[in-house]
């Protein structure tokens, strides 16, 4: 799969309900993380997986004001 696929990919499922909740719910279980924890750390290899739980972290950290970088 190219960078590419996995853009076009993702432009697809995100319009599906499913995927919709689990995104959802992955960003409630890191907001409870920050809210339990105060700060979180993620270590960013490039590959699909890291860029996701970065994008996670920081929506969660959005939702409860905190700093994530």
């Amino acid at each position: 799969m190219t960078f590419d696929d996995f853009l076009r990919q993702g432009e697809i499922c995100r319009h599906l309900r499913s995927y919709k909740n689990k995104r959802d719910r992955a960003v409630e279980i890191a907001k409870l993380a920050f809210m339990t924890h105060g700060k979180a750390y993620v270590s960013v290899s490039g590959g699909k997986d890291s860029v996701v739980c970065a994008y996670i972290a920081d929506a969660a950290a959005r939702l409860v004001k905190k700093d994530f970088v």
